[in-house]
């Protein structure tokens, strides 16, 4: 639900952003509104604004956290008394392209558990002819395009790589498409509830 755009120059500066997120949750509270995200794709001044809502603090309430130091991970979200716990995220059209840009463009190839992420996986999915995607999405890639991504994060591709046993009527994952399934189900999973 969008509640206001504020058209800029481009000049702004994360502590200016940040006013605005603040300003926006004043808001909220006096509407008595849940703001449950703050979202943004990810230019370095709005990282800079999503920063500083981290550490906001107002009212009785302990953010929530959570860290595991083995792997360097420290998140926390501030909650506020009206409006309750806000997330600071990469806004879904920003994130499900930067997702699908790891594989072809950066990381190449993850490990996830027993399974493994890699470009050809994406390949392999396009060729099936199900999974709603097209040749441009896996062969010289416009790493901008949205509709790229909508069809990688899609029900219809998670589906093109599934099988269903005829007898039992069990799902499973078909051969060789673990890690990009579950990679494709956990980011669509999150980006959509986020949408």
């Amino acid at each position: 639900l969008v509640i206001g755009l504020l058209p800029n120059k481009g000049d702004e500066d994360g502590p200016s952003i940040h006013k605005h997120h603040l300003r926006i949750l004043d808001m909220a509270v006096q509407l008595k509104m849940k703001i449950i995200c703050v979202s943004s794709d990810g230019a370095s001044a709005e990282r800079g604004a999503q920063m500083l809502m981290d550490r906001e603090h107002r009212g009785e309430q302990a953010p929530l956290t959570y860290t595991y130091p083995r792997y360097g991970v420290s998140l926390r979200a501030p909650v506020f008394d009206v409006t309750g716990p806000l997330v600071c995220v990469q806004d879904p059209n920003h994130a499900m392209k930067t997702c699908r840009n790891q594989i072809q463009h950066g990381t190449h190839t993850a490990a996830l558990g027993q399974a493994s992420l890699f470009n050809r996986q994406l390949v392999l999915l396009q060729e099936t002819g199900e999974s709603g995607m097209v040749h441009a999405d896996v062969v010289n890639v416009d790493k901008q395009d949205d509709g790229a991504a909508r069809r990688l994060f899609h029900e219809q591709a998670l589906t093109a790589m599934t099988v269903k046993d005829a007898d039992s009527g069990n799902v499973s994952i078909k051969d060789g498409f673990s890690g990009l399934f579950n990679s494709a189900w956990i980011f669509s999973t999150s980006l959509h509830y986020v949408i």
